[in-house]
């Protein structure tokens, strides 16, 4: 991710409200345990385009590897409430810590149903 992360922040530097960029290089700051800077870039990227459903998506992602699950939780339904796929997160390996929550089960059981 060391690399990754660097290329991302080359890309801020030539273009520095890229959310985008952002919300990616906060996934992978979150895969790398650095939590601190993962929340400031998906919080950027989240002022930048604030109804941008998959930065949404990438908030719940980033909280949950950060081990905060009523936050991750929180962005989770705002995302599929905006219409993010349900199976998709039901599906994503980064919530494996989050999959046996009974609200994480409910929330994809409730937004299956509404499909």
């Amino acid at each position: 991710y060391d690399r990754a992360i660097e290329l991302s922040q080359k890309g801020l530097q030539t273009d520095p409200r890229n959310a985008m960029q952002m919300a990616t290089l906060s996934l992978y700051y979150a895969k790398k345990g650095d939590t601190a800077n993962a929340k400031i870039y998906i919080r950027r990227a989240r002022t930048i385009a604030p109804s941008e459903v998959y930065f949404m998506y990438n908030e719940a992602l980033v909280q949950s590897m950060a081990g905060n699950t009523k936050d991750a939780l929180t962005a989770l339904r705002t995302a599929l409430e905006k219409g993010y796929p349900v199976r998709e997160a039901a599906n994503d390996p980064d919530f494996t810590g989050l999959k046996s929550n009974p609200e994480f089960q409910q929330l994809v059981q409730q937004y299956e149903a509404k499909k």
